[in-house]
């Protein structure tokens, strides 16, 4: 199954920023709980200045409802060299390639993991927000 993917060569000097931005998407995304979106973010193992964003959901409901989502990818230019890329990519494709994932959530598990944490979070107590 293909997903959409975000595609893009962060500035080196922008890799600080850039992981601190991508935490608080990943924090409002547990603390949100949104069931209809899964996403996942990698580097290449051998540059860490290219990444690739996965997204399985609906990318429209999440640029209206995700705020820090939506000025991550929009304020991306910035921080890149040239313009991000979307592609269709499924998970199978980025399996092979030589990445680490970064962070991720999962919300059919209630899991999910920030920048830089080496173990991931969850199941996610309490209720589940309504989706």
């Amino acid at each position: 199954m293909n997903q959409l993917a975000l595609l893009y060569r962060r500035d080196e000097e922008c890799l600080g920023r850039d992981r601190t931005l991508l935490r608080q998407v990943y924090e409002e995304l547990a603390a949100l709980r949104p069931t209809w979106l899964t996403c996942e973010s990698f580097e290449l193992d051998d540059d860490r200045c290219l990444s690739v964003f996965l997204f399985d959901g609906d990318l429209g409901r999440s640029q209206e409802e995700l705020l820090d989502l939506r000025s991550y990818c929009s304020s991306l230019p910035e921080r890149c060299h040239g313009e991000p890329r979307v592609a269709l990519m499924g998970r199978a494709d980025v399996d092979r390639m030589a990445v680490t994932r970064v962070a991720f959530w999962n919300p059919y598990r209630g899991t999910w993991a920030l920048p830089d944490d080496a173990v991931e979070v969850g199941p996610i107590p309490g209720p589940r927000a309504a989706g």
